[in-house]
């Protein structure tokens, strides 16, 4: 019996702690949460969830030791050779590590199995995001440090490809210097957001339309997103402008037709005019900026936006922002204000769901974390989705004092009571469910037929409590793990990080 004890012990600190068993009370039941990585720094940059309800995960690695041997996907060229009078940089680059490539890891409808991996060449290519369309096809936008050759298109740089289904090839590429976003219309056109400018393809790579839009000062996209039913392509970012009397940033969000007409345009606020009203302005002083675009299940669009304070033309009307908002879209939302005493400028988030016909806007909440009553504290969104009974979910990450609604996995006592978070809103942006997951970032959420996928990156455990108090003592929090798919973490500085979850 003594031995068997020791036995026990022994075994109980040599495999990794996991975090409590989920709470499964709420509308969204967790499936499986688990690290994804190697021996390096790992991060999940896309997600998505097909028809079948399996889930595609886009991770950048240099390994992915999980089980089936990986599809590779195009062909690598060697670099051409430097000139000899070629004149060397003033700085070095930051050094990547040459293996780092993109995988595409596609998983059963639970998470917890593997169902096949692809993968670009050691260095041929990474990912930036990915999506997948009513067909189980799967687009991705990927990024070539040197020359790929993919379905016999070569280039270098940004790309977007169209791969088979199960990922085994690649039937559609085309580079598009600068891509920053896409999305993927019904009709199986894709958009691509470069700076400035919104660019129609055909699913044969062809380009339809190129279009711009007015801005004040420097045009800064921050997203897009198309609705499928309506086929509206919608971008959202700000201009980098001044007012006359010192730096601004002026949101705005635009909408085109499937023929490239635009079709409404809301906020792009005259910088003359965003100084204090002694100055014969109409007192917005807050920066605020379009972060990013989304649509749900319905084809509704969703845009997100930081605002650095609370004055901000968010909480006016869009046409014309010397008056009001609409009083119904924040009336009865989880908060229908910016945070306040904030220490300082600080970053507050808000989402609007917008009607892809008109632009007007439904429903706004904003979101804060909150040190006290008296005093909220930054949290960022950072990807939305939807189902089609008016559900919207929203991840990002939170300093100290995320608000937290039937959480997941409860927080350890007296740790860190933030990091990456999963946000559920009813119809009417009231709170049905928010949890944080400790030691996580979260970038990437998506929904299909019942199934919703989070991801982001992870490091091996949450240290520290709450900063604002430096005489507690740091709390060592294991980062939340159910039915994980890799139960121990891979090593490095951070694992890629998901979560599955069943809607009800």
């Amino acid at each position: 019996m003594k031995q068997l004890a020791q036995l026990c012990f022994t075994l109980a600190f040599a495999m990794p702690a996991l975090a409590a068993e989920p709470n499964q009370s709420g509308p969204l039941k967790v499936l499986a949460a688990s690290w994804m990585g190697g021996a390096g720094d790992e991060q999940i940059v896309g997600a998505d969830v097909r028809e079948d309800q399996s889930v595609v995960l886009g991770v950048n690695a240099v390994e992915l030791k999980l089980g089936p041997p990986p599809v590779l996907l195009g062909e690598a060229m060697p670099p051409a050779p430097k000139s000899a009078d070629a004149k060397k940089p003033s700085k070095p680059s930051k050094p990547v590590d040459p293996n780092l490539a993109g995988h595409l890891v596609r998983l059963s409808p639970d998470g917890q199995k593997v169902l096949g991996v692809a993968r670009f060449p050691a260095g041929g290519a990474t990912l930036r995001e990915l999506r997948c369309d009513a067909g189980g096809n799967l687009f991705l936008l990927g990024d070539a440090p040197g020359t790929l050759k993919l379905a016999g298109v070569s280039g270098t740089g940004r790309f977007i490809a169209l791969l088979t289904p199960d990922a085994a090839r690649v039937r559609m590429a085309v580079f598009v210097a600068n891509a920053m976003d896409f999305a993927v219309d019904s009709n199986g056109d894709f958009v691509v957001l470069t700076k400035g400018h919104l660019t129609r393809y055909g699913t044969d790579g062809k380009q339809k339309w190129d279009v711009t839009w007015p801005t004040h000062g420097e045009n800064r996209p921050g997203g897009m997103a198309i609705s499928p039913q309506t086929g509206i392509a919608a971008v959202t970012g700000y201009g980098m402008t001044h007012t006359g009397k010192e730096p601004y940033k002026a949101p705005y969000g635009y909408g085109f037709s499937r023929d490239g007409k635009l079709v409404w345009s809301l906020w792009n606020p005259n910088p003359k005019l965003l100084v204090d009203k002694k100055f014969g302005g109409n007192g917005l002083m807050a920066d605020t900026t379009g972060h990013f675009a989304g649509a749900d299940a319905t084809g509704k669009i969703y845009f997100g936006l930081f605002a650095d304070g609370g004055n901000s033309v968010c909480t006016r009307d869009p046409q014309n922002v010397n008056g009001p908002l609409n009083a119904s879209v924040f009336d009865g939302v989880f908060q229908k204000s910016p945070g306040h005493g904030f220490k300082g400028a600080s970053k507050t988030a808000v989402v609007f769901r917008v009607n892809p016909n008109d632009g007007r806007l439904e429903k706004g909440t904003w979101m804060s974390a909150w040190l006290s009553p008296q005093r909220a504290n930054g949290l960022g969104m950072e990807a939305v989705a939807g189902d089609t009974k008016g559900r919207t979910f929203v991840v990002g990450s939170s300093a100290f004092g995320c608000p937290t609604k039937n959480p997941w996995f409860p927080g350890a006592e007296g740790g860190y009571q933030g990091g990456g978070f999963l946000a559920v809103l009813d119809d009417g942006f009231k709170m049905l469910q928010c949890g944080y997951f400790q030691g996580t970032s979260l970038d990437c959420v998506a929904y299909r037929n019942g199934h919703l996928v989070v991801a982001g990156t992870a490091s091996k455990e949450s240290v520290n409590g709450d900063k604002s108090k430096p005489e507690t003592k740091p709390v060592i929090a294991p980062v939340p793990q159910f039915k994980p798919l890799q139960r121990e973490f891979g090593g490095g500085g951070k694992d890629g990080w998901f979560a599955v979850f069943k809607v009800e």
